[in-house]
């Protein structure tokens, strides 16, 4: 069984959208939508690791960071190309886009070894585990 986010908006877009169309409405040049990238996050002896979809979109374009608390923190914004103005344009639905997703992450990530690589439209992360701190055993005389 899958669980699945509740979206309440769910479909509202393309109903807006045929509405347009319907009504001969051209969408804004400028429309600004957001999604949510399908993402994997997976850990082993050695580390973490996450695997982000990201088609379309260049490493220049994304932001990774990681603060105290062991947030990690993935973000990206692709703008569409710029449409002639000549033309007349019937359909449009490449647009600005943009995502920003947060994982906790637990205390043992290692901050100084974040590793990210952009391949075949998926971002891959990788960060490494600390070495596991085992309580000193006090022998008591």
């Amino acid at each position: 069984m899958n669980i699945v986010k509740f979206d309440p908006f769910y479909g509202l877009e393309r109903i807006t959208r045929n509405f347009d169309t319907l009504f001969n409405i051209p969408e804004s040049k400028f429309v600004h939508k957001s999604f949510l990238p399908k993402t994997d996050i997976s850990e082993d002896d050695l580390g973490f690791h996450l695997e982000m979809d990201a088609p379309g979109l260049d490493k220049e374009n994304i932001t990774i960071t990681m603060n105290d608390d062991n947030i990690l923190n993935i973000s990206a914004e692709q703008k569409s190309e710029e449409r002639e103005n000549n033309r007349t344009y019937h359909i449009s639905e490449r647009y600005i886009s943009s995502f920003s997703r947060s994982f906790a992450l637990p205390n043992n990530a290692k901050k100084e070894s974040i590793l990210a690589e952009l391949k075949n439209g998926v971002l891959h992360i990788s960060i490494e585990k600390e070495a596991e701190v085992k309580p000193k055993l006090i022998e008591i005389n």
